[in-house]
């Protein structure tokens, strides 16, 4: 299939928008379309060079929320229509420092700057900014989340300052280095397209 992705062709760059070609799931592989990708300073550090990407070109865009359209042979923790999030740091959800809520500890997320596959999307975590420590336990702290927007007593929608178009990406950044947007997110439509691609992610298993 093809999707629309944001591609870094050099380091320093800027992200260039590219229709790519995305193969079907192979084994514990899943396919996402992704509805929104958020501005992360992270990506922007790829685009900067202040931290030099594993491999050329590399697709951004690892912060998003998207549906499961497939699945391949092996996938057990997600089905076609589930809705789920990606995160810059993968975490099974198995391994003994996900199951003492350490998941930046993760066995599995070590692989993330090898280029092996679990740096596309990971599909247990989501970072929430609650603390100057970061995040406590996505399993529980999601889902409670989501109840307190559902029932309008978190104003999720209050809090983004800025959307873009994927089109806009470099402005999206340019802007959030000027101070003018501090929560940006990108809004993605239809074809599947994503701040990196109509993404291809992993199930992790520990």
């Amino acid at each position: 299939m093809q999707t629309r992705a944001a591609v870094l062709r050099q380091s320093p760059g800027e992200w260039e928008i590219h229709t790519v070609e995305l193969d079907p799931p192979k084994a514990h592989e899943v396919l996402v379309r992704l509805v929104a990708s958020g501005l992360c300073h992270s990506d922007d550090h790829f685009a900067t060079g202040d931290i030099p990407p594993g491999h050329l070109p590399f697709c951004g865009g690892h912060e998003g929320a998207g549906v499961v359209e497939a699945v391949g042979p092996g996938v057990t923790a997600v089905a076609v229509g589930d809705h789920i999030v990606t995160s810059f740091m993968p975490s099974c959800g198995r391994c003994r420092w996900c199951a003492s809520g350490l998941q930046t500890l993760c066995d599995n997320g070590k692989a993330l700057a090898t280029g092996q596959p679990l740096e596309i999307a990971a599909l247990y975590q989501k970072r929430i900014q609650g603390s100057i420590c970061g995040m406590m336990n996505p399993h529980a702290d999601v889902p409670r989340l989501l109840t307190l927007w559902q029932t309008g007593q978190l104003k999720l929608e209050e809090l983004i300052t800025r959307t873009y178009p994927l089109d806009e990406i470099n402005q999206g950044y340019a802007d959030m280095r000027a101070g003018l947007n501090l929560r940006g997110v990108l809004r993605l439509g239809e074809p599947p397209a994503v701040a990196g691609s109509g993404v291809r992610a992993v199930e992790v298993h520990a």
